[in-house]
């Protein structure tokens, strides 16, 4: 990416947090509910999901550095 590039990408976030900062909490909410990658969680997609390991704590209990745990 090149400068002027760059700068028009500054430039477009810059203006997508200035509009996101007039909307009411009301419409950001409307908003989101509207992001098909967004939704909340309902009780039967909470179902179906799979718990993530917690790599950090199962690392440290085998006394493990990060590279030695990515190694195996």
């Amino acid at each position: 990416m090149n400068n002027e590039d760059t700068t028009k990408k500054i430039n477009s976030d810059d203006q997508a947090w200035s509009q996101f900062g007039a909307m009411t909490e009301a419409e950001r909410h409307a908003a989101a509910l509207r992001d098909p990658d967004a939704q909340p969680v309902t009780a039967e997609n909470e179902q179906r999901m799979r718990r993530t390991p917690q790599v950090r704590v199962i690392r440290r209990a085998l006394r493990m550095s990060q590279e030695e745990f990515a190694a195996k």
